[in-house]
């Protein structure tokens, strides 16, 4: 069984660490140096100062990692978001194989800042993958066939979709409605049939189809613009697209250089919307796109705008952590 959380095309890994890591290490380093002064040679009477060495000033800033450990063993933490009641919130998937039959048990789990961890189950052989606090103040989140509301105290509520689609990513948009990504796929075909779809706070669904067939939908991210952008990654060797919709539903599509299939999609500290795929891209709300090939053979996983104006990112197949001004 294929467990999907926000997977990627082109290499591009899902959201499936295998521990929680909620405190992160941060390295600075930061240098400085002075300046030293040349004396002139029109004063005969001049004294040049004694030379001073450079002066070189380094911060090092330490971080410490707690890790928090889940009821199960096994389990496969996911994505996580901040609620608005100042804890965390995750999604979690813990994999069973019993007599030669592979089944899940999805759960969201809230964690304090001081790690007690609580755990509560979804119904059996659902999962969810990518969870946002809407504008209501609950939790939000993806899971197959469904939308899925969970109240801070737990209570959840389902609200099916139209089609049996796998629904990816969720974001809150600028209209107070969650938006989100789904792909049906055609269980008698290879077609697959890419939307995206609209939750209101009371549960009212539309989805818009996309036109390009086999698309793939992953991320989608509240734009600058009071719009909503999405990754699109296609077969047959076309060259993946991002595509842009406003709350009113009309989608526009624009396409990338060859071979480049988008995964994760954030707003950058310049406004534009930055994404990741065999090449780091750019593209304004006017839908002009700049890209950026990695120095190494990799693909760019997650990315998000660092404190510093630059965007941080991780390389999937080269082990590192980049960094894009």
């Amino acid at each position: 069984m294929t467990m999907y959380s926000r997977t990627r095309n082109g290499g591009v890994p899902p959201r499936y660490p295998l521990m929680l890591v909620l405190l992160l290490t941060l390295v600075g380093l930061l240098g400085g140096c002075g300046a030293s002064t040349t004396p002139g040679s029109s004063t005969p009477t001049a004294t040049p100062p004694p030379h001073q060495p450079t002066p070189t000033i380094t911060v090092v800033l330490k971080g410490m990692i707690t890790e928090f450990q889940l009821s199960a063993s096994n389990s496969q933490a996911g994505d996580i978001t901040a609620g608005s009641d100042g804890n965390l919130w995750f999604t979690e998937v813990i994999p069973s194989t019993q007599n030669g039959t592979t089944s899940v048990v999805g759960k969201i789990g809230r964690i304090t800042p001081t790690g007690k961890i609580t755990e509560f189950p979804l119904q059996t052989n659902n999962f969810a993958s990518s969870i946002t606090t809407g504008p209501d103040g609950n939790l939000w989140f993806t899971e197959a066939g469904a939308i899925g509301r969970m109240t801070p105290n737990g209570q959840i509520t389902a609200f099916p979709l139209p089609s049996r689609s796998v629904s990816g990513d969720i974001t809150s948009g600028s209209d107070k409605a969650l938006w989100f990504t789904e792909t049906i796929p055609n269980p008698q075909s290879t077609t697959i049939v890419g939307k995206i779809g609209r939750i209101t706070t009371a549960g009212h669904i539309t989805e818009f189809p996309i036109s390009t067939s086999a698309s793939h939908l992953f991320s989608i991210v509240s734009g600058s613009d009071g719009n909503l952008w999405f990754t699109e990654a296609l077969n047959s060797g076309q060259s993946g697209k991002i595509g842009r919709i406003t709350p009113s539903g009309k989608i526009s599509e624009f396409p990338l250089s060859s071979n480049n299939q988008p995964g994760d999609i954030t707003v950058g500290p310049d406004g534009a919307l930055w994404f990741t795929g065999t090449q780091i891209g750019r593209i304004t709300s006017a839908g002009q796109i700049s890209e950026f090939p990695l120095p190494s053979s990799s693909n760019g996983g997650e990315i998000t705008a660092g404190p510093d104006d630059a965007l941080w990112f991780t390389e999937f197949g080269s082990n590192k952590i980049g960094r894009l001004t």
